[in-house]
């Protein structure tokens, strides 16, 4: 199964540049956008912006670190978000920008892209669309949250960059991006 390391400080950066170009939102349109962003880079790119794993949920697919890092549910999410992230009411606005520049180059395209194409749209049509992903359709049961592994996601992206001949197409790239149970070093 795949898997990457998820990497709180570069979801901090991606929700604030996120805000800088949209304005305040609530936390189901930005868990729909994050979500939209590292499922466009994984495809693009062969790893997510976020490194999160992913989930099926009522509200359609959410990057579930991220989530439970605005809910303040995981250790140093609060003292991470707040020095550039107010969340009041499930209102989520930006502070300030963070100065690390965690984001390369294609990342911060890819949330442009985000930002174009689903920026302007209402919270509840972004539910509904997100609805419609296939990732969601064939992983979604109802009344329950259900992991959307990255192989379905390149399964059924239509991208034959990401999967071809039956199997997910993995860079060196994609690699250096993934959690390994085996440390670097010769073959087995």
């Amino acid at each position: 199964m795949i898997e990457f390391q998820f990497q709180l400080g570069k979801a901090v950066e991606a929700m604030a540049y996120l805000l800088s170009q949209i304005g305040p939102t609530d936390k189901v349109k930005m868990t729909k956008l994050v979500y939209l962003a590292d499922r466009e880079h994984f495809l693009a790119h062969g790893y997510p912006i976020t490194g999160d794993r992913q989930y099926a949920m009522k509200k359609g697919p959410i990057p579930r670190m991220t989530l439970k890092a605005i809910n303040g549910e995981i250790s140093l999410a609060y003292t991470a978000l707040l020095p550039y992230i107010d969340i009041h009411n499930f209102v989520l606005s930006l502070r300030q920008m963070p100065s690390a520049n965690l984001l390369t180059d294609s990342e911060k395209k890819t949330l442009d892209l985000i930002v174009r194409e689903h920026g302007h749209k209402y919270k509840w049509d972004l539910v509904n669309e997100t609805h419609r992903l296939p990732e969601y359709t064939r992983t979604y049961m109802p009344g329950t949250s259900t992991h959307i592994p990255y192989e379905t996601i390149a399964e059924l992206g239509g991208r034959e960059s990401r999967y071809r001949h039956g199997r997910v197409v993995l860079s060196a790239e994609s690699a250096a991006h993934m959690d390994c149970p085996y440390p670097p070093g010769n073959d087995l």
